[in-house]
Formats: C-alpha cells, sequence, structure tokens
C-alpha cells in the first residue's frame, strides 16, 4: 500500500511544450489521413464513372450493330447526326435512330433515341441512365454520335463519345467501328 501511495505523491507529469508537441504531430497525422480518404474517394467516384461509361459504349456498340448489321434502306440525315433504315429486327419497319440534345441539355437529353415510323411515331430512349451503378456520381451522356454511310463498301462507320454531366468526355469510353451490312 506504501508503493501505491508513494507514486500517487510522485505528481510528475508532461510539461506544457512536451504537451504542445504531441497536438501538433497527432494533427499533421490526422490531416494526412483526411487528405488521403478524400483523395481514395475521387479515385473511387472517377473509377465508378469510367466503368459505368465503359459499359454504356459497349451497350451502345451492341445495340448499334445488332441493329445496323441486318439493315436495308439506309439514310443518313443531318451531317451524320441521325441515321434512318428498315429494320428487318423487328418486321421491316423503318427507324430512325438519333441522340436527342447535347449532353448537359437536361434531363433524357444526351440519351439514344428511337423513333420507329408506324401509325403512331413515338421517340423513346434506348438505355435509360438509371442502370447506371451510382446514377448521382455519374450521370453520363452520350456527347457525339455520328454515322457514315459507305455505299460501295456496304458498311456503315459510327463514332460515339460519351461525357459525365459536366461534359468532361470519358476518353476510355470513346468507341469508332464499323458495321457490315448484310443485307446490301
Amino acid at each position: 500500500m506504501k508503493k501505491i501511495i508513494g507514486k500517487l505523491k510522485n505528481r510528475c507529469g508532461l510539461t506544457l511544450t512536451e504537451l504542445l508537441v504531441t497536438l501538433a504531430i497527432l494533427s499533421l497525422f490526422s490531416s494526412a489521413v483526411l487528405v488521403g480518404m478524400s483523395t481514395a474517394y475521387a479515385v473511387r467516384r472517377d473509377s465508378i464513372k469510367a466503368n459505368d461509361a465503359e459499359i454504356l459504349a459497349s451497350m451502345i456498340t451492341n445495340y448499334l450493330s445488332a441493329e445496323l448489321r441486318t439493315a436495308t434502306n439506309i439514310a443518313v440525315e443531318e451531317d451524320g447526326k441521325k441515321i434512318t433504315y428498315q429494320s428487318n429486327e423487328r418486321g421491316i419497319r423503318s427507324v430512325t435512330l438519333y441522340v436527342k440534345g447535347t449532353a448537359g441539355d437536361g434531363d433524357g437529353e444526351g440519351q439514344l433515341y428511337e423513333t420507329v415510323h408506324a401509325e403512331t411515331e413515338i421517340d423513346q430512349q434506348v438505355f435509360s441512365p438509371a442502370a447506371y451503378s451510382d446514377p448521382s456520381a455519374s450521370r453520363l451522356q452520350i456527347s457525339e454520335l455520328v454515322f457514315e454511310h459507305d455505299e460501295a463498301n456496304h458498311t456503315v462507320k459510327v463514332s460515339l463519345s460519351i461525357s459525365d454531366s459536366q461534359g468532361r468526355e470519358i476518353s476510355t469510353a470513346a468507341r469508332e467501328f464499323t458495321v457490315g451490312l448484310l443485307n446490301q
């Protein structure tokens, strides 16, 4: 018991200088951790955006390839911004594909639309942005979609670019491909 009382009477502790140095070291360490966490979050957000852009570009590539491969009566309009064709996949109906608006124009703008020319012509969105893994963080839009029809070689060349809601192009999602037409 005497040992415990002896230790309690010995009142040595930290001086003010030692306490200030300890607080400075702790604040430097905590600020380094916060900077690292914010950088990691930004990298994660950009990675999700790039992955979603890749998925969207692949979906558009697959869709256009399947649609155009068996198409007939192809007509490219408005400097390559719209393409109209007879779709053999849909029972020989005339279809127009285009991007409505440009990136950043508003809800539903910068997305791929189609018009099926029948009794009632309705523009409908081909892909929904709600399918992205994080719609709030990576609102992606088609910033450019251009068609070039080469009648001599029976091909359609398609170029597309994907951008985010601020109009920044995502370079990994840019595509340029050629579809060979089977029914020409």
